[in-house]
């Protein structure tokens, strides 16, 4: 299994509280890239590793596992070409596929 980890920069909440409303609301939501990644290539939805969500430095990290290193890029092409908005979860600042 090859992992990747994508970092996100988000807005400074005022309070925790605040950022962990904000989190509970985005996952909630169904992420449509996402989604349609797992459809496309028949990949299970269950993939995360871990998430940190650090609200002192404004940074979220996921970390997915993926079942080979071709579906581990492909995966970043679509994050690296979808088009992001200034709120959780963020911008993208940094992808990469992980050493196996």
């Amino acid at each position: 299994m090859r992992t990747t980890t994508v970092v996100f920069r988000f807005r400074k909440e005022p309070s925790q509280e605040d950022l962990d409303a904000k989190v509970s609301a985005f996952s909630a939501q169904t992420k449509d890239p996402l989604v349609d990644f797992f459809n496309a290539n028949g990949i299970s939805s269950d993939n995360l590793v871990s998430e940190v969500v650090d609200h002192e430095t404004c940074l979220r990290t996921v970390v997915r596992s993926w079942p080979d290193l071709d579906t581990a890029t492909r995966w970043l092409e679509i994050v690296n070409s979808t088009a992001r908005v200034a709120d959780y979860p963020g911008i993208v600042i940094s992808t990469q596929v992980d050493p196996e």
